[in-house]
C-alpha cells in the first residue's frame, strides 16, 4: 500500500500551496487519496502533449522504481491520444493535474497519478504478484526491470 498522496507530494519537495491544488483537483474527480499513487511529473507545453509524453516516456519498463506493461495493441487500437488517454483513465484509474504556470516559465508541470476514483471504481492493480506476468493491457507494479545479462 502506498503512503498517501499528501505524504507522496511532500517527499517530492512540493509546496503546500501546491499539494492543496493537487489534492482538491483530485478530491473533484472522486479519487481515493489515501490510495492513489503518483506516478510522473512532466513539464510540457500543454496537456497533449504531457499526455503524449507520459504515454511513451513513462508507460514503459521501470519509471520511479515500478514497471507497466502494455499490450503493445493498446496504443494501435487508440486513434487519437484522447482514446488512449480514456481508456486509461477508465481501466486503469490514471488521472492528470496541471500546476499554475509562473510567468517565467516556458513549459507547465502536469502530475500523474492512478487510483480508485469516479470513473474507475475499482483499485488498480498494484503489486506484481496479482498481475499477469505477460505484457497485457493491465497494470503490473513491483520492481523495476533488472536487466538480464545475455
Amino acid at each position: 500500500m502506498n503512503a498517501p498522496l499528501a505524504d507522496q507530494l511532500l517527499a517530492m519537495g512540493m509546496q503546500d500551496l501546491d499539494i492543496g491544488l493537487v489534492l482538491a483537483r483530485l478530491g473533484d474527480e472522486h479519487y481515493d487519496l489515501n490510495d492513489t499513487c503518483l506516478l510522473a511529473e512532466v513539464l510540457a507545453p500543454n496537456r497533449i502533449q504531457a499526455i503524449e509524453t507520459f504515454i511513451w516516456g513513462h508507460l514503459r519498463p521501470s519509471f520511479r522504481g515500478k514497471r507497466f506493461c502494455l499490450s503493445p495493441d493498446f496504443l494501435k487500437s487508440n486513434v487519437d491520444w484522447g482514446s488512449a488517454w480514456r481508456l486509461l483513465r477508465q481501466r486503469h484509474g490514471m488521472g492528470c493535474v496541471q500546476l499554475p504556470k509562473e510567468s517565467d516559465q516556458d513549459m507547465v508541470r502536469f502530475l500523474f497519478v492512478a487510483g480508485r476514483n469516479a470513473l474507475s471504481p475499482n483499485t488498480p492493480v498494484l503489486d506484481l504478484d496479482q498481475a499477469d506476468p505477460h505484457c497485457s493491457d493491465q497494470l503490473i507494479w513491483g520492481q523495476p526491470l533488472k536487466a538480464s545479462a545475455s
